[in-house]
């Protein structure tokens, strides 16, 4: 290539290299004509914006704040209503107590959260996927992070929304301590035949439903049922662990 070629594109690089940074430049400088005026106060208005250019900056609002104006609203005084109507049928029944621990999955905003604490159960917990402090933390309800067996009841108001319901429901069944019997022995003070489920692969979980009642009201009844049968039928893979080593009664 001849030099003066040469020399010159060298040249035309420069030139398109200096115009094409003054241009960026003076996009920095200038504001678009659609957008607000340059004179325009920092908060021109505090209404919903309609476009791009309606840059009205949002506010952060503390939780204290936010939680007061929830808190306040109509429709949580009617779920918090609602639901301490719903925990004092339970606590009728003998199986709530003060000192009860309870979970309560995928709880939202908490509103069963806050029922529980009012009605003076001093141990409650809840979670959700979002966090909404202080009544419930960030938790999946599909994988909870808790030991077995550490809560005496689990409540969830959202089962229909659940992206894997039987998922959902282990989970809640393997924190909660075994109590199948507690219901049965109101049905049975109560001079009514009560028909039980019981079904845990540890006997200690066993005796301690046949304990509840006094001798002569638990009777067992059993099923002669083929092997194949009930594994076919065993939907919390019970079974399955058993042959597989994993759990031992």
């Amino acid at each position: 290539m001849e030099s003066h070629i040469r020399r010159f594109l060298n040249n035309l690089s420069f030139a398109s290299i200096a115009i094409a940074t003054l241009i960026l430049i003076f996009l920095f400088l200038q504001t678009p004509q659609t957008c607000i005026p340059q004179n325009s106060p920092s908060k021109p208005h505090l209404k919903f914006p309609k476009s791009s250019c309606d840059s009205t900056p949002r506010e952060l609002v503390s939780i204290d704040k936010k939680n007061k104006r929830l808190w306040s609203s109509n429709d949580w005084k009617k779920k918090l209503s609602s639901f301490i109507n719903f925990f004092q049928s339970i606590r009728n029944l003998g199986l709530l107590h003060n000192h009860t621990k309870f979970i309560c999955v995928s709880a939202g905003a908490g509103p069963e959260v806050m029922a529980l604490s009012h009605m003076g159960v001093h141990d409650v917990t809840g979670v959700e996927l979002i966090d909404s402090p202080p009544l419930v933390s960030r938790v999946d309800p599909h994988n909870l992070p808790f030991f077995d067996h550490v809560f005496d009841l689990a409540f969830t108001a959202h089962l229909a929304l659940a992206l894997f319901p039987s998922r959902f429901v282990s989970k809640m069944e393997r924190v909660v301590r075994p109590k199948w019997c507690e219901v049965a022995k109101l049905f049975a003070d109560a001079g009514v035949i009560c028909i039980a489920s019981v079904i845990s692969p540890y006997r200690r979980d066993r005796d301690a439903c046949r304990a509840i009642l006094p001798d002569g009201y638990f009777i067992e009844m059993f099923m002669d049922v083929p092997f194949e049968v009930c594994e076919a039928r065993d939907a919390k893979g019970l079974y399955k662990l058993a042959r597989a080593g994993k759990i031992k009664v």
